[in-house]
């Protein structure tokens, strides 16, 4: 028993109205059924579209504190 996290990025289909391949509509059945088994899940997002890596446009890096 412990924390633990699931981190899926991936490229396709997720936003279409297939339910059987649209990431957006698979993650909350899966999330569902991780409740159901009696997991508690802290929060769960779906974010698509664009990324921009902040880290590598910074010149240099800045330093940690």
């Amino acid at each position: 028993m412990g924390n633990w996290t699931i981190n899926i990025e991936g490229t396709g289909c997720h936003h279409n109205g297939r339910d059987d391949i649209d990431a957006d509509l698979l993650a909350p059945k899966l999330v569902q059924q991780l409740k159901d088994q009696g997991q508690h899940i802290e929060h769960a997002t779906f974010t698509s579209g664009g990324r921009i890596d902040v880290l590598k446009k910074m010149d240099p890096p800045e330093p940690i504190l």
